[in-house]
Protein backbone atom coordinates (compact mmCIF):
# COMPACT_ATOMS: atom_id res chain seq x y z
CA UNK A 1 0.00 0.00 0.00
CA UNK A 2 2.94 1.95 0.76
CA UNK A 3 6.06 0.59 1.45
CA UNK A 4 9.26 1.37 0.18
CA UNK A 5 12.70 -0.24 0.34
CA UNK A 6 15.57 0.71 2.33
CA UNK A 7 17.63 -0.81 4.88
CA UNK A 8 15.95 -2.73 7.23
CA UNK A 9 16.62 -5.29 10.42
CA UNK A 10 14.87 -8.55 10.77
CA UNK A 11 15.31 -7.77 14.41
CA UNK A 12 12.11 -7.47 16.64
CA UNK A 13 10.94 -4.67 18.23
CA UNK A 14 8.50 -4.36 21.17
CA UNK A 15 5.49 -1.86 20.20
CA UNK A 16 2.94 -0.62 22.58
CA UNK A 17 -0.29 1.21 21.06
CA UNK A 18 -1.93 3.50 23.75
CA UNK A 19 -5.39 4.93 23.50
CA UNK A 20 -5.28 8.70 24.89
CA UNK A 21 -6.66 9.28 28.16
CA UNK A 22 -10.82 10.36 28.22
CA UNK A 23 -11.52 13.71 27.50
CA UNK A 24 -15.25 15.40 27.91
CA UNK A 25 -16.54 14.64 24.67
CA UNK A 26 -15.50 11.15 25.46
CA UNK A 27 -17.39 11.03 28.61
CA UNK A 28 -20.59 12.51 26.62
CA UNK A 29 -19.73 9.31 23.49
CA UNK A 30 -19.64 11.89 20.64
CA UNK A 31 -17.75 11.85 17.68
CA UNK A 32 -14.41 13.70 18.40
CA UNK A 33 -11.93 13.72 15.48
CA UNK A 34 -10.41 17.30 14.30
CA UNK A 35 -11.58 19.17 17.92
CA UNK A 36 -8.41 19.59 19.60
CA UNK A 37 -10.11 18.85 23.20
CA UNK A 38 -7.52 18.73 26.89
CA UNK A 39 -7.91 15.51 28.66
CA UNK A 40 -10.74 15.77 31.29
CA UNK A 41 -9.92 15.40 35.17
CA UNK A 42 -11.56 11.83 34.83
CA UNK A 43 -9.14 11.04 32.06
CA UNK A 44 -6.04 12.14 34.15
CA UNK A 45 -6.71 10.68 37.14
CA UNK A 46 -7.34 6.77 35.38
CA UNK A 47 -4.47 7.43 33.34
CA UNK A 48 -1.88 8.45 36.62
CA UNK A 49 -3.83 4.84 38.42
CA UNK A 50 -3.13 2.56 35.56
CA UNK A 51 0.49 4.34 35.38
CA UNK A 52 0.88 3.25 39.15
CA UNK A 53 -0.24 0.21 38.38
CA UNK A 54 2.53 -1.04 36.36
CA UNK A 55 0.07 -1.34 33.49
CA UNK A 56 2.25 1.06 31.21
CA UNK A 57 5.86 -0.09 29.66
CA UNK A 58 8.62 1.57 31.81
CA UNK A 59 10.72 4.00 29.93
CA UNK A 60 10.16 3.30 26.00
CA UNK A 61 13.36 3.78 23.65
CA UNK A 62 11.42 6.02 21.44
CA UNK A 63 7.90 7.54 22.13
CA UNK A 64 5.01 9.10 19.30
CA UNK A 65 2.28 10.95 19.38
CA UNK A 66 -0.65 12.12 16.96
CA UNK A 67 0.19 15.60 17.65
CA UNK A 68 -3.30 16.34 18.78
CA UNK A 69 -3.50 18.03 22.63
CA UNK A 70 -5.11 14.75 24.54
CA UNK A 71 -1.88 12.78 22.86
CA UNK A 72 0.66 14.43 23.99
CA UNK A 73 -1.05 15.29 27.37
CA UNK A 74 -1.52 11.70 27.89
CA UNK A 75 2.57 10.79 26.98
CA UNK A 76 3.61 13.70 29.26
CA UNK A 77 1.56 11.73 32.33
CA UNK A 78 2.99 8.25 31.25
CA UNK A 79 6.53 9.37 30.70
CA UNK A 80 7.31 12.92 32.07
CA UNK A 81 11.04 13.06 31.43
CA UNK A 82 10.86 11.80 27.80
CA UNK A 83 10.46 13.82 24.48
CA UNK A 84 7.36 12.48 22.21
CA UNK A 85 7.62 12.34 18.64
CA UNK A 86 4.52 14.31 16.65
CA UNK A 87 3.23 12.66 13.82
CA UNK A 88 0.42 14.76 12.37
CA UNK A 89 -0.26 12.32 9.85
CA UNK A 90 -1.52 9.79 12.38
CA UNK A 91 -4.22 12.38 14.08
CA UNK A 92 -7.83 10.78 14.22
CA UNK A 93 -10.23 10.83 11.54
CA UNK A 94 -12.45 14.16 10.66
CA UNK A 95 -15.66 13.37 11.42
CA UNK A 96 -17.41 16.35 9.50
CA UNK A 97 -20.86 16.78 9.85
CA UNK A 98 -20.77 14.05 12.60
CA UNK A 99 -17.95 15.98 14.36
CA UNK A 100 -19.16 16.90 18.32
CA UNK A 101 -22.57 14.41 18.06
CA UNK A 102 -23.47 11.45 19.73
CA UNK A 103 -25.61 8.06 18.07
CA UNK A 104 -28.46 9.37 19.48
CA UNK A 105 -28.05 12.80 18.06
CA UNK A 106 -27.35 11.35 14.50
CA UNK A 107 -29.14 7.97 13.77
CA UNK A 108 -31.68 9.22 12.01
CA UNK A 109 -29.84 11.13 9.52
CA UNK A 110 -29.80 8.85 6.16
CA UNK A 111 -25.67 9.70 5.78
CA UNK A 112 -24.95 8.57 9.00
CA UNK A 113 -27.11 5.69 9.17
CA UNK A 114 -24.62 4.56 5.67
CA UNK A 115 -21.30 5.52 6.98
CA UNK A 116 -21.92 3.18 9.98
CA UNK A 117 -23.62 0.61 8.33
CA UNK A 118 -20.79 0.36 5.90
CA UNK A 119 -22.84 1.09 3.00
CA UNK A 120 -20.23 4.52 2.26
CA UNK A 121 -16.93 5.55 3.67
CA UNK A 122 -18.06 9.35 2.59
CA UNK A 123 -18.53 11.78 6.05
CA UNK A 124 -20.44 14.74 4.74
CA UNK A 125 -17.88 17.65 5.10
CA UNK A 126 -15.57 15.41 6.52
CA UNK A 127 -12.45 12.60 5.57
CA UNK A 128 -12.98 9.72 3.79
CA UNK A 129 -12.97 6.37 5.68
CA UNK A 130 -10.91 4.33 3.09
CA UNK A 131 -8.49 7.99 2.96
CA UNK A 132 -8.02 8.08 6.46
CA UNK A 133 -7.01 4.49 7.11
CA UNK A 134 -4.40 4.68 4.39
CA UNK A 135 -2.98 8.09 5.62
CA UNK A 136 -2.73 6.25 8.97
CA UNK A 137 -1.29 3.35 7.51
CA UNK A 138 1.36 4.74 5.73
CA UNK A 139 2.40 6.88 8.24
CA UNK A 140 2.87 4.04 10.46
CA UNK A 141 5.34 2.15 8.04
CA UNK A 142 6.72 4.82 7.54
CA UNK A 143 7.81 5.27 11.52
CA UNK A 144 8.55 1.49 11.33
CA UNK A 145 11.08 1.96 8.40
CA UNK A 146 12.76 4.80 10.09
CA UNK A 147 13.08 2.68 13.48
CA UNK A 148 14.20 -0.62 11.74
CA UNK A 149 17.54 1.01 10.41
CA UNK A 150 18.47 2.07 14.10
CA UNK A 151 18.87 0.03 17.53
CA UNK A 152 15.30 0.85 18.52
CA UNK A 153 14.22 -2.04 20.26
CA UNK A 154 11.01 -0.63 22.38
CA UNK A 155 8.26 1.62 20.92
CA UNK A 156 5.29 3.46 22.16
CA UNK A 157 2.80 5.08 19.94
CA UNK A 158 -0.10 7.09 22.30
CA UNK A 159 -2.83 7.18 19.47
CA UNK A 160 -6.39 7.84 18.89
CA UNK A 161 -8.87 4.92 18.47
CA UNK A 162 -9.40 5.18 15.22
CA UNK A 163 -5.44 5.39 14.53
CA UNK A 164 -4.67 2.01 16.01
CA UNK A 165 -7.30 0.34 14.67
CA UNK A 166 -6.61 1.37 10.81
CA UNK A 167 -3.19 0.18 11.75
CA UNK A 168 -4.02 -3.44 13.37
CA UNK A 169 -6.35 -4.28 10.97
CA UNK A 170 -3.27 -3.75 8.17
CA UNK A 171 -0.21 -4.99 9.71
CA UNK A 172 -1.99 -7.78 12.54
CA UNK A 173 -2.63 -10.89 10.91
CA UNK A 174 -1.51 -13.05 13.79
CA UNK A 175 -3.37 -16.26 12.03
CA UNK A 176 -6.59 -14.05 13.39
CA UNK A 177 -10.38 -15.58 10.99
CA UNK A 178 -10.97 -13.56 8.02
CA UNK A 179 -13.35 -10.90 8.70
CA UNK A 180 -15.58 -8.54 6.37
CA UNK A 181 -13.45 -4.90 6.03
CA UNK A 182 -16.21 -3.14 8.77
CA UNK A 183 -15.33 -6.21 11.22
CA UNK A 184 -11.69 -6.97 11.00
CA UNK A 185 -11.07 -3.04 11.55
CA UNK A 186 -13.59 -2.60 14.72
CA UNK A 187 -12.24 -6.39 16.29
CA UNK A 188 -9.29 -3.27 17.46
CA UNK A 189 -11.26 -1.32 19.40
CA UNK A 190 -9.85 -0.25 22.43
CA UNK A 191 -11.08 1.92 25.16
CA UNK A 192 -9.43 5.58 26.82
CA UNK A 193 -6.10 4.41 28.11
CA UNK A 194 -5.83 1.05 27.13
CA UNK A 195 -3.43 -0.76 25.50
CA UNK A 196 -2.45 -3.05 22.73
CA UNK A 197 1.04 -4.56 22.97
CA UNK A 198 2.72 -6.61 19.89
CA UNK A 199 5.91 -7.34 18.04
CA UNK A 200 6.92 -5.88 15.10
CA UNK A 201 9.21 -6.56 12.40
CA UNK A 202 10.25 -4.99 9.08
CA UNK A 203 10.34 -7.22 5.74
CA UNK A 204 12.99 -6.27 3.37
CA UNK A 205 10.15 -4.76 0.96
CA UNK A 206 9.83 -2.47 3.83
CA UNK A 207 6.75 -3.97 4.77
CA UNK A 208 5.51 -3.87 8.77
CA UNK A 209 4.61 -6.94 10.41
CA UNK A 210 3.20 -7.21 13.59
CA UNK A 211 2.50 -10.15 15.46
CA UNK A 212 1.13 -11.17 19.08
CA UNK A 213 -1.44 -8.54 19.11
CA UNK A 214 -2.80 -8.43 22.70
CA UNK A 215 -5.22 -6.18 24.34
CA UNK A 216 -4.24 -5.83 28.10
CA UNK A 217 -7.19 -5.39 30.33
CA UNK A 218 -7.07 -2.54 32.57
CA UNK A 219 -7.56 -3.26 36.14
CA UNK A 220 -10.85 -1.59 37.67
CA UNK A 221 -9.91 0.83 40.90
CA UNK A 222 -12.22 1.43 43.80
CA UNK A 223 -14.51 4.64 43.56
Amino acid sequence: MCHDTGKVKADTMNLYLIRHGKTAGNLLRQYIGRTDEPLCAQGIHRLQLLQEAGYYPDRPQKIYVSGMLRCRQTAAILWPEQQAVPVDALRECDFGRFEGKTYEQLQMDPDYRAWIGGESTNIPQGEDTMSFRKRCVCAFAKIAREISATPVSSVAMVLHGGSIMAVLQAYCGDGLPPMSQQESFYRWQISNGAMISAQLTVQEDGTPVLTHCHQHSTPSFPD
